[in-house]
Order: C-alpha cells, then structure tokens, then sequence
C-alpha cells in the first residue's frame, strides 16, 4: 500500500508546486518531464491502489454470518441423536450421522486431513484440543461443500496455514462452514443476550478465543477482533 500510494502523492504535489521543486533542484517526475509522462504514471499508480484495495476487500469481506448447510446438518443431528447444545458434538456429527472415520496421528505436517475416497479425516494430535475440534468441522465442511455429490471429489483435502491461490477461497468457504457448526447463531444469541461474555462462550462451546470473537463479530454480537 505504501509503494503504492506515496508516488503518486508526491508527484501530485510537484504538479501543484512545480516551480518551487525547480528552484530547489528536485528532479521529480512531473518537474522533468510533461503531462503525457506524469498523468499516466499518477493514474497508473492510483488505479493499482483502488485494485488492491478492492482485493483486500474481497478477501477478507464483510462480515460471514454463516453456512446454511452447516445449521442443516447440525439440525439433523439434534433430529436424529438427541443432546446437549454445547459443546457441539462434531466428533459424533462425523462418524455417526456422515459416516466418516477419524484418526488422530502425531506428526502430522498439517493440521488435518480429508482422504474423500476413503471417508477418513485425520487430525493432528500434537495440536490443541480445540482446534483440532475446529479442524474436524473445518474437514467436514470439506466433505459436505466440496465433496460430496461431486462427479469427481478432489483426492486429498488438507486444513494448514499455508495454503494459497485457488485452495484459500476453498479453505475460506470451510472455515466459515466450520464456525457456523460448532458456533450455532441461536445459541450465541441467546446467550449475548443473557450477558454471556466471549470468554464464556469460548469454554462452553470447546472452541478457541480467536475462533470466538471471530464468529460473534462474524454475527454482529461483538467488536471486530485485531487482525495482528
């Protein structure tokens, strides 16, 4: 955003001030050359900068309140297995109502593991408790939004901090998909409204402060958190 910004702010101000840059000796770019230079190198960089701008914009987004097809599928968990809330049972959600088997493995070098074909999910157990929860309903996201009635599913689907290109607006969609699941907005509501506080929600629902404060932002229940 710097490089970005502050060439053409300068060269806007020897546009306004050209005669002052010529007594002192500064060779900026509108005082040595014309406007058929400068123009376009002011409009070039202001336009990279409204660009840019917009991607940032599009990648983090407006606030996600959520999947629906997550609040489906834990609804037909409470519709098929009665039980508590809070936490929510992802761990059942996966092998009892999808069918899929999970492992957790040590050494892993990613935080999860999808394999379609073979209806596992592994998980990493050298990580904490609760994002491994998160991972899992990050995984299940996978399942349900990329995989299954897929013609032809995507062979391996990893959970890790590196991914890029194409694969993060993917990743994105199952971390929005796992929030929501593990997060339902009614209860998070409900509870605001009773005076939980983040932390509150963080310990009843097996999730971490970040992925909380996240959500509740995410569903206008809270500030947005810092992104540092």
């Amino acid at each position: 955003v710097l490089f970005l910004w502050t060439p053409p702010h300068f060269w806007s101000l020897a546009v306004a001030r050209g005669e002052d840059y010529r007594r002192a000796g500064i060779p900026m770019l509108p005082v040595v050359t014309g406007p058929e230079v400068w123009g376009p190198a002011i409009f070039g960089h202001v336009l990279a900068l409204e660009l840019y701008t917009a991607a940032q914009a599009l990648e983090y987004g407006p606030p996600r309140p959520g999947d629906e097809r997550a609040e489906r599928l834990l609804a037909d968990h409470l519709a098929a297995f009665s039980g508590a809330s809070a936490p929510v049972p992802v761990l059942d959600i996966a092998e009892d109502l999808l069918g899929l088997r999970v492992h957790v493995r040590p050494g892993l070098d990613v935080s999860g593991m999808l394999v379609p074909s073979r209806r596992v999910v592994y998980l990493n157990a050298d990580e904490p408790p609760a994002r491994r929860r998160f991972t899992l309903a990050h995984e299940l996201g996978h399942w349900v939004v990329h995989c299954a009635g897929a013609s032809v599913p995507p062979r391996i689907l990893c959970r890790s901090d590196e991914t890029t290109g194409a694969a993060d607006a993917r990743e994105r969609e199952a971390n929005v998909f796992a929030a929501t699941l593990l997060m339902p907005r009614a209860g998070l509501t409900a509870a605001v409204a009773e005076g939980a506080t983040p932390d509150d929600l963080a310990r009843a629902y097996d999730v971490s402060g970040v992925a909380m404060a996240w959500r509740l932002y995410n569903l206008g229940l809270g500030p947005e958190p810092s992104r540092g």
